[in-house]
């Protein structure tokens, strides 16, 4: 008797399913803000800058107010932007910076970062440096995406002496770090920097208050050649020989940056003269307060008359108002007005 045996297999198939496994890592970006200077390509604009503080920026650009000693902040708010994925996300992550293409005039332009929060003071501000790095950014948890919004600004010095006029750049390498993997972004900046020269006048400490508007003003209130009467608080009267001579100090402020010349030079004359020349003449002198040491001032264009001047200097100078001696007709009496006009010039 013959048994026969039969095997039979089975075959299993398993059907799994797709399974695309997410890459994990880290990206950053840097960004314009919405109230910033616009970043294209990478660069921001700055615009025309110098140590003073004045002139026409690009749009988004501000002066940090109070500045920085020894020149001026321009700066924008910037959004640097981190995103996570995969196995990374949900990860404390911090951002630093780092000079990695300097200005070519260093010791006249430094890029400064103020983290995020008040940066309304040079104060606010670090230097970026071109060794090691600052925080851009501390150690902050980001989930899978995140902006931050920092500061970035460009200090202009306001030294003459060593000048630099033209355009220069420098460029920042931003470093993200999650503690697993790192991503780099860079912002270029540029500059155009030009030269400045500004002149202000000043209300001196006792003396008659000098007021700013498109012009400056004094008013001298009632005066007349006897040194009688309530002229305008502030005036020292000095009895001169054909009358009185009604003298006020006040301060002539010159500032400029970024000049061949470390000095320059003032000049003032009567460019609108009194309409009554009989009796009102405006005098200058350097000194107080003898009658002797006040000089017509010129009304032509003169020569110079005050020099060695230095950048953010206060030069006490002393305006008289001269009240001659005169009787008669013709209306030597009543309102009056005469404009002096100042010249600062620097090489």
């Amino acid at each position: 008797m013959r048994t026969l045996l039969r095997w039979a297999t089975f075959v299993v198939l398993t059907c799994l399913p797709n399974v695309v496994w997410a890459a994990s890592g880290i990206s950053l970006s840097i960004t314009a803000n919405a109230s910033g200077a616009a970043i294209l390509a990478g660069t921001m604009s700055v615009g025309n800058v110098n140590g003073l503080g004045v002139g026409t920026t690009s749009a988004g650009i501000s002066v940090i107010s109070p500045g920085a000693a020894g020149g001026v902040l321009y700066g924008s708010p910037y959004d640097v932007n981190v995103t996570l994925s995969g196995s990374e996300k949900n990860s404390n992550v911090n951002i630093t910076a780092q000079v990695t293409t300097n200005f070519l005039h260093p010791a006249m332009l430094i890029a400064k970062n103020c983290q995020p929060g008040a940066c309304s003071s040079g104060g606010s501000f670090t230097t970026v440096p071109t060794m090691g790095s600052i925080n851009v950014i501390p150690q902050t948890l980001v989930g899978t995406t995140q902006t931050f919004t920092p500061h970035i600004a460009i200090f202009v010095s306001d030294a003459n002496g060593t000048p630099y006029t033209g355009a220069d750049l420098i460029t920042i390498t931003f470093t993200a770090n999650d503690g697993t993997s790192t991503a780099k972004a860079t912002l270029a900046m540029t500059v155009s920097v030009q030269n400045a020269v500004q002149l202000t006048l000043g209300t001196a400490s006792g003396g008659l208050t000098i007021s700013p508007a498109s012009d400056y003003s004094a008013n001298f209130g009632n005066v007349n050649a006897l040194g009688v009467g309530n002229a305008s608080a502030g005036l020292t009267k000095i009895a001169a020989a054909n009358g009185t001579i009604y003298s006020t100090p006040y301060l002539i402020q010159p500032a400029f940056s970024d000049f061949t010349s470390a000095t320059g030079t003032v000049k003032m004359f009567v460019s609108t003269n009194f309409a009554n020349t009989t009796v009102l003449e405006l005098d200058d002198a350097s000194s107080c307060c003898a009658a002797g040491s006040f000089i017509a001032l010129p009304t032509a264009s003169p020569g110079t008359q005050i020099s060695g001047v230095s950048s953010g200097s206060s030069i006490t100078r002393y305006l008289g108002l001269r009240v001659k001696k005169a009787n008669g007709a013709g209306g030597l009496n009543g309102a009056d007005t005469a404009t002096v006009t100042y010249t600062l010039t620097v090489p």
